[in-house]
């Protein structure tokens, strides 16, 4: 079963982590689109820290499905962003 979420409005602001790995998220063949999209929104998200999305994302939804909890080869979070 696929379970496809929105993105969470509310979002815990990470100081620490490594950066995103673009070719590390779902649908690797999007890597250059996404690269594309990151220097043309803000190229600073490059070096930004990154957090797996169950400790990035804190709203309602979220916190009742405990994300983290979720086998994550069955979920997908729909970021206009990534």
């Amino acid at each position: 079963m696929l379970v496809l979420l929105p993105p969470s409005q509310g979002k815990s602001a990470p100081d620490r982590g490594r950066r995103a790995g673009l070719s590390t998220l779902v649908y690797p063949r999007l890597r250059e689109p996404r690269e594309r999209l990151v220097e043309a929104v803000d190229p600073g998200l490059r070096t930004a820290p990154a957090v797996p999305a169950a400790e990035l994302y804190t709203g309602v939804l979220f916190a009742a499905l405990r994300l983290a909890d979720l086998p994550w080869d069955g979920v997908l979070i729909a970021s206009a962003l990534w």
